[in-house]
């Protein structure tokens, strides 16, 4: 009777499952057809976007929400072919719907879950995005700007999201997406204070921004200094999109909005960096920088 349970199960999912598959290995099929008949024109790597690591856990994310949403009526169908296949068993409609309570409210929590952990790296997406745009103009300037520079240590990998670069000296830029609060009256409260360690918020606080852009400078400076053979001085920025940002204290961390970047950088002490230091820092980060592969007309990666 066991046997025979399960053979009905089995069966229930394959025919849930036969029409993904079956559109699956067609698409496999038609892309494997186009790659073999056709060439991408652009044969060299790409530079990295600004949040382009954000745009691939968010491409993750979105993968795992589209499998938690197909799951319910797949669900559905093993718990009604499992349990009206076992006559012995008393009650199956109760131990069914106990059995589905359980399943679907775990998958609800992972969904809400999703949702939330989506909600906040499109938040962080678009700050990425918006400062990374903003930055672009400083190329007008003369100064060179990156995106999401990795780097790796001997204990992790981490990403700076801006590094610009030109005779003011190098700044590694970390961005921050924060909501505004909403008040009754239909008011907005868009002033940060930073006191040279924290960054007051209206309603809350944080300390971490601020060590993470110092710790950050502080590993692109040890990187380039080795990577170019001469000391290489790195100033920690923090950029908070829509927000306008006082200082209450001297620090060695600047917190900017983004908006007309050039009014901060052009403003800076020049470094008194040669031309050719310069072009050395730009090309070392460029050849880190350089690593997106084209994606058109491109072989699956087994």
């Amino acid at each position: 009777m066991f046997t025979s349970s399960l053979s009905t199960v089995l069966i229930t999912m394959a025919i849930c499952l036969a029409p993904f598959s079956v559109i699956l290995m067609i698409v496999i099929y038609s892309k494997r057809r186009s790659s073999s008949r056709r060439k991408n024109p652009i044969t060299q790597y790409l530079l990295r976007s600004a949040g382009e690591s954000v745009k691939a856990q968010l491409s993750d994310v979105d993968t795992e929400l589209a499998m938690h949403l197909m799951m319910p009526p797949i669900i559905s169908l093993f718990i009604y072919a499992y349990y009206s296949n076992l006559p012995s068993v008393k009650h199956p409609l109760i131990l069914g719907t106990i059995s589905g309570v359980i399943l679907f409210g775990y998958i609800l929590f992972k969904l809400i879950t999703l949702i939330k952990l989506r909600e906040k790296l499109r938040l962080g997406y678009d700050a990425e995005l918006a400062v990374g745009q903003e930055l672009n103009t400083l190329m007008r300037h003369g100064y060179h700007v990156f995106h999401d520079v990795t780097l790796k240590n001997t204990i992790s990998t981490f990403n700076i999201d801006h590094v610009v670069v030109g005779k003011t000296g190098v700044y590694a830029v970390e961005t921050k997406g924060r909501s505004k609060p909403m008040f009754k009256n239909g008011g907005h409260q868009h002033r940060v204070n930073f006191d040279g360690k924290r960054l007051r918020f209206p309603g809350w606080s944080e300390e971490k921004p601020a060590e993470q852009a110092t710790r950050q400078a502080q590993s692109l400076q040890k990187w380039l200094s080795h990577a170019v053979g001469e000391a290489v001085s790195v100033k920690a920025v923090i950029a908070l999109p829509g927000w306008y940002v006082t200082h209450t204290q001297r620090s060695d961390i600047a917190v900017i909005n983004g908006k007309n970047p050039e009014r901060y950088f052009n403003a800076q002490r020049p470094e008194h960096a040669s031309d050719k230091l310069i072009h050395q820092i730009a090309h070392q980060l460029e050849n880190i920088c350089r690593d997106i592969e084209p994606g058109a007309l491109t072989k699956l990666k087994s």
